[in-house]
């Protein structure tokens, strides 16, 4: 049975000087706005230019994946 709404905690990087989200570039070319924890969050760059309180801090957010539509390839 597949569930209907799921929901997951993640960590964001916040540009305490804008207010806006900060993400970090990976390997695989792509940059990551979400995280799973706040050390994951803070460590996420190589260089530790997240570890920075006064510069980054980090909010926790509930993410609700809500089903609106089953099948949607249908018609």
């Amino acid at each position: 049975m597949k569930p209907e709404n799921l929901d997951k905690t993640v960590f964001r990087l916040i540009d305490n000087h804008t207010g806006d989200f900060v993400g970090a570039y990976e390997r695989s070319y792509n940059t990551v706005f979400d995280f799973d924890s706040l050390e994951a969050a803070r460590t996420s760059n190589c260089h530790g230019i997240f570890e920075d309180k006064k510069a980054y801090s980090v909010n926790k957010y509930r993410v609700i994946y809500q089903l609106l539509e089953e099948d949607c390839d249908e018609t």
